[in-house]
């Protein structure tokens, strides 16, 4: 969950509220705040990046609303399954992609494998496992 913005009950001053929403929104940049009937807001992240929010009253004046964020969406990209392409956003860069693939595509691992699957077909082709059918001398 990450701070999506502070709300700030009126009767206090515009100059009070920046000290107060200052104390929870860390940026060096001016914030954005819109003025309503009963309130500021003081935006720390634009809405359209969360999916969900919460909120937290830390005291009769002061409120923090808290969003959950959405997956990143990454172009051209589609994971086993997911047409859509939402990536995680751990564990699904390009060295992630190339190791991935080496270890698939390695010549050594191709060359097991296939030995290891020859043996198999051999051992099922030569009916090791079968009783035989002498009959005893």
């Amino acid at each position: 969950m990450e701070l999506h913005a502070v709300v700030i009950r009126r009767p206090i001053s515009i100059e009070k509220a920046r000290e107060i929403a200052s104390q929870y929104i860390d940026s060096k940049k001016k914030s954005f705040y819109r003025e309503t009937a009963k309130s500021f807001r003081f935006r720390n992240i634009p809405k359209q990046k969360f999916k969900s929010f919460r909120s937290k009253k830390i005291n009769p004046e002061t409120t923090l609303i808290f969003g959950e964020p959405k997956q990143i969406k990454a172009a051209g990209f589609a994971e086993r399954g997911n047409v859509g392409g939402n990536l995680d956003i751990m564990g699904s860069g390009f060295m992630d992609k190339l190791q991935d693939f080496i270890l698939k595509y390695n010549p050594i691992t191709l060359i097991g494998k296939a030995l290891i699957g020859g043996a198999k077909q051999d051992l099922h082709s030569k009916n090791y496992f079968q009783k035989s059918n002498r009959l005893p001398y």
